[in-house]
């Protein structure tokens, strides 16, 4: 699996209180099994909640709760 998180992803996008985010990962592109699927970590989706944004539009399975 890989993670989406703040440090490696986030931090460097220009994501300002009320956007709504679209995660756009390999998991449109691949048939990849549930185990490789790309996925928004815990402090990836803290710190999306953090910075105020509305939503988050994402490929792939789920994101697992928080």
């Amino acid at each position: 699996m890989a993670r989406i998180t703040p440090h490696e992803h986030l931090r460097q996008k220009d994501i300002s209180k009320n956007d709504f985010i679209l995660l756009k990962t390999r998991n449109s592109f691949l048939d990849i099994l549930e185990g490789a699927f790309v996925y928004l970590d815990q402090t990836g989706a803290q710190y999306l909640k953090d910075k105020g944004i509305k939503g988050v539009g994402r490929s792939g399975l789920k994101i697992p709760e928080l």
